[in-house]
């Protein structure tokens, strides 16, 4: 039985796919971290999900009760494609779905260490992979290469905690950021957020700078969190509050829901964790649809097949820990 045969068995389930761009071009700043869908299969996603599902406006995720059969877009990261690209489509389409921004990001002032170090490796790779540069890197985040992919896997990998010593890399590259932010706008700004919102799209926050929440103490991840969805709140005069979890919510414990629910009862979250129930009715589980070699009949259906032998095996709502 095809795919789309099989979705009928399903639909009675609301469905959250997110992404963080759409775009047709090889972008610097995110090419060598991930893959991403172009603008023809972000409309075939959208035709397929048209027709098989009702949409949601962000705003009902506030009544007692969601529809069923419905769905919900949101994009992380606050890119500019989700404004050039995206909000377009959307437009054409009369859809309203959530952005997630880091407030720190925003206008361009700063961006994500993970962003620059995609744009180094695209500055080598047209360059050839100059020898004595990728020694030199490597001599400053002391790891070894044996040829181009490895040293790529290498640099990618530096961790969270030690990403200050990009600041050498950037001084023997003659790389400046401020700079390359001037010149090459990642993120969306103030006045293309306030557009999208009087068109009725939603906007919450993604933390202040995207780190790796598990990285963080208690009181690091809450201040992370809440002072993104104030400062969204806040700078754009909105009245409802919204989070989405960068990289993995998976890790975070119950004692971090507790204390956010206690500073904003109202607030709205979003995972990353599949088609999973969560330990309160406020948190909302998404996958991704990022990928641009999944097709979205056969995620979906796969997605639900997933969640049904979790429910059968008691392991479809999440199990948090206690404590940090």
């Amino acid at each position: 039985m095809a795919f789309n045969e099989l979705i009928f068995l399903f639909k009675r389930r609301s469905i959250y796919p997110y992404y963080h761009l759409i775009s047709n071009f090889n972008l610097p700043h995110i090419q060598n971290l991930y893959n991403y869908r172009n603008v023809e299969q972000f409309e075939e996603d959208l035709d397929f999900l048209m027709k098989h599902y009702k949409p949601l406006n962000p705003s009902q995720l506030f009544e007692t009760k969601i529809p069923k059969n419905s769905f919900l877009l949101t994009f992380d990261d606050g890119l500019l494609e989700t404004y050039t690209e995206i909000f377009p489509i959307l437009k054409k389409r009369n859809l309203k779905c959530i952005f997630f921004l880091n407030p720190n990001f925003v206008n361009n002032k700063d961006a994500m260490y993970r962003h620059f170090m995609s744009v180094i490796i695209s500055d080598l790779k047209k360059e050839g992979f100059p020898r004595s540069k990728k020694s030199k890197i490597a001599e400053i985040l002391r790891f070894t290469f044996k040829n181009n992919e490895d040293f790529i896997s290498s640099f990618l990998n530096l961790k969270f905690e030690e990403r200050n010593k990009l600041q050498m890399v950037y001084e023997v590259l003659n790389f400046s950021t401020s700079n390359y932010l001037e010149a090459n706008k990642i993120y969306l700004n103030s006045s293309q957020i306030n557009e999208m919102i009087l068109d009725g799209q939603f906007f919450g926050g993604h933390t202040m700078s995207h780190p790796p929440l598990i990285k963080l103490n208690l009181n690091e991840q809450l201040e992370e969190i809440h002072n993104s969805v104030e400062w969204v709140k806040n700078e754009f005069n909105l009245n409802y509050s919204f989070f989405a979890f960068p990289f993995t919510d998976s890790l975070m414990s119950k004692e971090l829901f507790i204390e956010l629910f206690k500073l904003n009862p109202d607030l709205r979250i979003f995972g990353n964790s599949g088609l999973k129930n969560d330990i309160d009715s406020r948190i909302i589980q998404r996958f991704s649809m990022e990928n641009p070699k999944k097709i979205i009949n056969k995620q979906v259906v796969l997605e639900n097949i997933r969640a049904l032998v979790e429910k059968i095996r008691s392991r479809n709502t999440i199990k948090r820990n206690e404590k940090f």
